[in-house]
């Protein structure tokens, strides 16, 4: 069994509070080496400025095959 393996088998048995603080720490040393994790996952992207300037002239244009 992988050291990763045992982590996750461990993790399962936390009570809510203490896994919700390792999520928390994960989290911020994830953001203090950049590599994301903050809030979110990283391949979120905001497409609310895409959306709005969306109309009904633009309908299929940026359909694909």
């Amino acid at each position: 069994m992988s050291r990763v393996e045992e982590l996750e088998r461990v993790i399962e048995q936390l009570p809510k509070e203490d896994f919700e603080r390792l999520s928390t720490w994960i989290a911020q040393r994830c953001a203090e080496r950049g590599q994301g994790g903050g809030q979110g996952p990283t391949a979120f992207r905001d497409q609310r400025a895409f959306l709005s300037s969306y109309t009904t002239e633009d309908e299929g244009i940026y359909e694909t095959a």
